[in-house]
């Protein structure tokens, strides 16, 4: 199996190893003493307030460069490589419902080219992404699924058939979900997907309009979080 292989399937990894922490914190509990008393199925730490962290993952997908005017096209190329940066976020809770906004600037490293109806190569790559989403959860006693989604913003770089090359800001949407475990009162771990669409842009080259499409983009990735 190879690497791409298996960065693409990490997430569930990443999510068994994520709902298995809650689990073995309270085997090393043991059993509450009569003081404690009765356990009402409080949350053990709240989520709210304001986090920072980490995260870092894979992304891949397709883009496609057409002639605007012959319609001739490369068809759908892929386009992969290495997703990383940090995260700030806020979180509010009542009761076992979680909300919140965040926004994450991730250095990125996918890429991907293509020969067909380009002879010296046609090209597609992104410099870095930035997302900015909401985020609605559901507490399940220490750890959280949750859905999200928002806008992502990315910068994007073309080049097409050696004629011309193009470095351009993009602006689309995101939507995903993943679950989030706390670890202790304030350290979380989380393993998340997200569907990046960053839609079209343009190029121009020596008698030729060119239309690259950036409307597929998938993210697999982990992350740590710490709460304030």
């Amino acid at each position: 199996m190879s690497w791409k292989s298996v960065l693409k399937f990490a997430a569930p990894v990443l999510l068994a190893v994520a709902v298995a922490i809650p689990t073995a914190e309270a085997a090393d509990l043991g059993r509450p003493s009569l003081k404690d008393g009765p356990d009402y199925g409080a949350p053990r730490y709240l989520w709210t307030g304001a986090y920072a962290g980490l995260q870092a993952g894979y992304g891949w997908g397709t883009s496609r460069q057409t002639n605007i005017d012959t319609l001739i096209t490369t068809r759908d190329y892929d386009t992969d490589g290495f997703i990383g940066g940090g995260t700030l976020g806020y979180n509010s809770q009542t009761g076992q419902f979680v909300w919140g906004f965040e926004g994450d600037l991730s250095y990125t490293d996918v890429s991907g080219s293509s020969t067909v109806a380009c002879i010296a190569g046609c090209s597609s790559s992104l410099n870095w992404l930035m997302t900015l989403r909401a985020r609605v959860g559901w507490d399940m006693n220490g750890w959280m699924p949750y859905v999200t989604a928002g806008m992502a913003i990315a910068d994007a770089h073309v080049s097409t058939n050696g004629a011309g090359s193009r470095t351009d800001t993009l602006a689309g949407w995101t939507a995903g979900g993943g679950v989030e475990v706390k670890i202790d009162r304030n350290w979380s771990v989380k393993a998340e997907y997200l569907f990046v669409d960053l839609g079209d842009m343009r190029n121009t080259v020596p008698g030729a309009r060119i239309n690259v499409d950036f409307d597929e983009l998938h993210v697999v990735r982990g992350g740590i979080n710490y709460k304030f």
